[in-house]
């Protein structure tokens, strides 16, 4: 990937620290969780921090809050519009443009305090291993971390910066080809 890096959880050893002097460097941090059965990031979560404040997400705070003391989280499961093959279909029989597009998106703005607790949770599943969440479910799973190789594109976080990282990886990994 171009713009970011894999980062090993367990080739740093305090992790929390890591990642929190990055995003207040004006890096972002992307986590994702991959099936490995559909080939596909199932779910992405995205971290930054608005230093500058040139986000919309400054409409979140209250008057005496400064956006620069509190991390942006998105939360986002990618569409794959490509891999439906009745979505493709316009009402008159032509085809209708798809690629990869977003199911789900939420934002919140959550303390550094909070941000770091979260990634120290999160370190147990980012050890490469392959996981399912039940008996029950037939796909595995693992996760991947990333972090910016330059400063965020604050501007557009929030639904275009993730599409776009999504979009690399899958084509990354051979899972999808653009048209």
């Amino acid at each position: 990937m171009r713009d970011y890096q894999k980062i090993q959880f367990n080739s740093i050893n305090n992790i929390a620290d890591y990642v929190t002097k990055k995003l207040k460097l004006g890096h972002s941090i992307i986590q994702i969780l991959i099936n490995e059965e559909k080939k596909e990031i199932d779910e992405l979560i995205s971290y930054a921090n608005d230093r500058e404040r040139k986000s919309y997400y400054t409409c979140y705070m209250e008057e005496h809050q400064s956006i620069r003391n509190y991390v942006i989280e998105e939360y986002m499961i990618p569409d794959y519009a490509f891999k439906d093959p009745e979505r493709g279909i316009n009402h008159d029989g032509s085809f209708q443009d798809c690629d990869i597009g977003i199911e789900i998106d939420s934002q919140n703005v959550i303390e550094f305090d909070d941000f770091e607790h979260e990634i120290r949770g999160m370190k147990k599943y980012y050890n490469g291993d392959s996981f399912k969440f039940s008996i029950k479910d037939d796909n595995s799973y693992h996760c991947e971390f990333f972090i910016s190789n330059g400063q965020c594109d604050i501007e557009n976080f929030g639904g275009p910066t993730e599409l776009e990282f999504v979009t690399c990886w899958m084509q990354e990994k051979e899972y999808y080809i653009e048209n």
